[in-house]
């Protein structure tokens, strides 16, 4: 279960690690903060919904 909550996250930093021009953020001073908030939000979106449903 738990692994299933990092590979969301995982998928969207491999994502993220492409070295290609044009990912969005990535020329604001804040796209990094912006970026790590989004994750750290998503991943609690997640064992919010496990521990709801009762599987955690």
């Amino acid at each position: 279960m738990l692994a299933s909550l990092f590979g969301v996250v995982s998928i969207v930093m491999g994502l993220w690690g492409v070295n290609f021009v044009g990912i969005p953020g990535s020329e604001s001073r804040w796209g990094w903060f912006v970026f790590v908030g989004a994750l750290l939000a998503l991943l609690a979106l997640g064992i919010w919904y496990v521990r709801r449903r009762g599987l955690w």
